[in-house]
């Protein structure tokens, strides 16, 4: 990249975990001039421990999904001493869907009227056809 490119960008993305990477990618499908910029590097899969006999002790330490133990040179500490809650994040291309891998159905109609059907928990103010199109269009 040169100093020139850089002031043709039309949109820069701060991040290529999974929604920055997915906004640059269909930004750029687009035609728009897009830059995506992220400050931790590649992993390359065969890097993550996932099949290594040692892979829990690896997630404990080097592969651990809080920044305060992993303590790689792109981390940056978090103030998590006064939570339970502790962080699940990763500073790099993928971002947390490198140390995250869930499953994430899609939603159903029932899933945005629990009160009304269950009666537990509150109706969401959006209803599932106000999402449809936004989930279809992330999904392909």
């Amino acid at each position: 990249m040169t100093a020139q490119s850089a002031n043709e960008t039309d949109v820069l993305v701060i991040g290529a975990g999974a929604s920055g990477a997915a906004l640059t990618w269909r930004l750029a499908r687009a035609g728009v001039r897009v830059m995506c910029l992220e400050q931790g590097d590649w992993v390359a899969p065969e890097e993550i421990p996932t099949t290594r006999a040692d892979w829990e002790v690896a997630r404990q330490t080097v592969w651990s999904p809080n920044p305060n133990v992993r303590r790689r040179p792109q981390d940056y500490p978090v103030r998590d001493a006064e939570t339970p809650i502790k962080p699940l994040m990763f500073n790099g291309v993928g971002g947390s869907t490198i140390m995250w891998s869930c499953f994430c159905p899609r939603f159903h109609p029932h899933d945005f009227q629990v009160h009304a059907t269950d009666g537990i928990a509150a109706d969401w103010p959006l209803g599932y056809d106000e999402l449809a199109s936004t989930t279809t269009s992330t999904i392909t």
